[in-house]
């Protein structure tokens, strides 16, 4: 199944970081309520703050960013979680973890996965070859090679028959069955037949589908709305979703009808009104009209995020607003998107975070 990955080295948001520069702590705010970052010293982990104050010391092997209250942390070989105050909501006792999200995370026992809830309490027992986030207040787990689905009281609601699923999303799950891809509602019943190579999701009310070796979409009566005739695509997101034919990427709105021509040589996702296209080996944005509004010149470009975006100059990174002025300088082996006002970068192995000004909150040593 074709996976949406960014280009970027978001595994280091999760786990790079660097050393403190003693800022004034803002007491003010509660620890609970302010945005912690990873950070690294002499190879452990622990978190600062906006300001780069260390609140969390390095004491972890690994640790991923907060989601809904809850950090990831690995010390030896286990993994558990912690809490803004840096206590421990479950000591480090599992193979693996995932984030909590809608209020459970899954944990790795061996080689089975289970679920535990925000108190930190083991609520499903780690019996499931394979088990995915909750998602629509459903969750898809193998047991014995086949997918089916659990509610939120860890109650097998859709037997497992299917050869793969995946999570729900606007009420419906692709699956497979007998070699085939076709989508299921919540009550496991078979709504669009399984008689696709290959499908994706649904997104905005549209999946993308492939029979023979071409992509269309439908919709959720399982009805085309674009037939299959693309030799390449993706999902919709911003109301409009890629595809190419003959060699060049355009975009089709949730009609089917083509809002802007095939003439890229690529293209990627509208994200907040607009999208990265390459000519000639450079990156440049286009608007939902199709305009150019900053001209192809870059070595490699990112999605705009709180205003700026990451472009390639020279083969350093910095970033540019949405007139494609620049605004940091290009000087980074490695740069994230802005997120809470900070990105981290990476210059010569060294890691940081910097403001929106291209100040160091924090610097490695």
């Amino acid at each position: 199944m074709k996976v949406l990955r960014w280009l970027i080295f978001g595994i280091f948001l999760m786990y790079m970081g660097a050393c403190s520069q003693n800022n004034p702590p803002k007491s003010d705010v509660p620890v609970e309520k302010r945005n912690l970052f990873v950070a690294n010293v002499d190879e452990l982990y622990g978190f600062i703050d906006e300001q780069g104050n260390m609140l969390i010391p390095p004491k972890f092997d690994i640790a991923y960013r907060f989601k809904n209250g809850f950090a990831p942390v690995r010390v030896g070989d286990k993994w558990g979680f912690i809490d803004k105050s840096g206590a421990y909501l479950i000591e480090p006792t599992y193979s693996q973890v995932t984030p909590f999200r809608y209020g459970f995370a899954r944990v790795q026992v061996d080689d089975k996965w289970g679920y535990v809830d925000s108190t930190g309490k083991l609520v499903f027992q780690p019996i499931y070859d394979v088990a995915n986030q909750f998602s629509e207040g459903l969750a898809v787990v193998c047991l014995d090679g086949k997918f089916g689905a659990i509610n939120r009281n860890g109650t097998l609601v859709i037997q497992p028959k299917f050869e793969k699923a995946y999570h729900f999303l606007q009420g419906m799950a692709v699956v497979r069955l007998d070699g085939n891809w076709g989508y299921i509602d919540s009550t496991g019943k078979m709504v669009v037949p399984a008689k696709f190579e290959k499908a994706e999701n649904f997104s905005q009310g549209r999946a993308m589908v492939q029979l023979g070796d071409k992509w269309g979409f439908i919709d959720k009566s399982g009805a085309f709305i674009a037939e299959p005739q693309y030799d390449d695509a993706w999902i919709f997101l911003d109301g409009l979703a890629r595809v190419k034919k003959d060699g060049k990427w355009g975009y089709i709105d949730s009609t089917g009808n083509m809002a802007i021509q095939p003439q890229f040589e690529q293209a990627l996702n509208f994200t907040n009104g607009t999208a990265r296209i390459a000519e000639n080996g450079k990156w440049g944005y286009i608007d939902k009209s199709g305009k150019v509004i900053i001209q192809p010149q870059f070595e490699n470009a990112m999605p705009f995020s709180e205003g700026l975006a990451q472009v390639m100059v020279d083969g350093k990174w910095g970033y540019i607003d949405s007139t494609g002025s620049m605004i940091i300088q290009p000087q980074f082996d490695k740069a994230s998107n802005f997120e809470e006002g900070v990105a981290l970068v990476i210059t010569d192995g060294v890691s940081g975070y910097i403001q929106k000004s291209g100040n160091y909150i924090w610097h490695g040593k």
